[in-house]
């Protein structure tokens, strides 16, 4: 790879510190954090987007960025084909355009007010064919050259790999009709969580969510509607908590939330705002309004919790307790 001005060196870096990340068990978004925030600083571009395939190949979700706004970052989906992102995905192609809005494939996304001119996406080719695109954009039209192009396909051939790897991973251990972590991913990782906070004595709290009487839903509505109500239910989770926090789908309408270096205050308060949002929010599917409330039990790792399942099981009596109190409230383990 030609590169006169030495980037040759910050690109090994970015290698070694994906490849660090990896070592350090960090998921796969925090691993495409890194690789997007690289290429937005070795090309000097305003915002970079890495947008992985779903798991049916048809479209392509934002994964990870660096300096765009949320709600951008929340509508960056497109079909395969669709705009140029899409484009370069169904042609595993390489775009590199000086001037993006006069494109007749360009699509701005829904309240997207900046001026997107230079452009230069590349996609992510693996054992699997293509697995989704990394692009760049500039206000400033002919922001990106063919030295600009060469380092992103270098950095996305060179990360392609590992990203593979670590998608596969995630589909391995997450929920598919959520899309939050699954119990493989909580029976691997919670006891490594568990042992690191107990170790070095830094607070830890669970929150095990259920949605009441859902069961009623299911036989009022169907099932279709029931599954839609369980994936806007742990979008809510997603939404609610922090980004190092964890939301795993524990059983069939029942949710963990980990709350790392959090004590129960911490935890309740964001349990209680949950609780209030799915009360206070109707979830919509096929135009059928659903009205959930939901019972938590929270605890927090305590002198007596030996190991995860003794903290878990304080959480899970706390959540039958507020069942038993009423539902639609949340109770502290003591």
């Amino acid at each position: 790879m030609a590169d006169p001005s030495g980037k040759d060196r910050e690109v090994l870096s970015t290698l070694f510190e994906v490849t660090r990340h990896l070592n350090e068990g960090a998921d796969l978004e925090a691993v495409l954090a890194v690789i997007a925030q690289a290429a937005c600083r070795l090309v000097s571009a305003d915002s970079a987007s890495v947008l992985l395939l779903d798991e049916r190949r048809e479209s392509l979700l934002c994964r990870a960025s660096h300096g765009l706004e949320r709600h951008e970052v929340d509508c960056a989906t497109f079909r395969v084909g669709e705009g140029l992102a899409g484009w370069s995905a169904a042609k595993s192609s390489t775009l590199r355009l000086p001037d993006a809005s006069s494109d007749p494939r360009f699509k701005r996304l829904p309240g997207q007010d900046r001026s997107i001119r230079g452009f230069c996406c590349v996609p992510l080719t693996g054992r699997e064919g293509t697995i989704g695109v990394m692009t760049v954009t500039s206000e400033r039209a002919e922001a990106f050259d063919e030295n600009d192009e060469s380092i992103l396909a270098f950095l996305a051939a060179s990360v392609v790999k590992d990203v593979e790897n670590a998608r596969l991973y995630r589909l391995a251990v997450t929920d598919s009709l959520t899309g939050v972590y699954n119990r493989q991913y909580l029976s691997e990782q919670f006891p490594v969580e568990f042992e690191r906070h107990r170790r070095y004595g830094d607070p830890l709290t669970v929150a095990i969510v259920d949605a009441d009487h859902f069961k009623s839903i299911n036989d009022r509505f169907g099932h279709t509607v029931g599954d839609s109500a369980l994936r806007l239910l742990a979008h809510r989770c997603l939404e609610t908590v922090r980004e190092i926090d964890l939301v795993v789908r524990y059983g069939g309408e029942e949710f963990m939330l980990i709350f790392p270096q959090t004590n129960i205050a911490g935890g309740s308060e964001v349990a209680e705002r949950l609780r209030e949002r799915v009360a206070g929010e109707p979830l919509v599917s096929n135009d059928v309004r659903v009205h959930l409330t939901v019972s938590v039990g929270v605890a927090e790792m305590g002198p007596s919790d030996a190991e995860p399942k003794a903290l878990i099981a304080r959480a899970d009596a706390a959540l039958y307790a507020a069942k038993r109190a009423g539902r639609n409230r949340i109770e502290v383990a003591t």
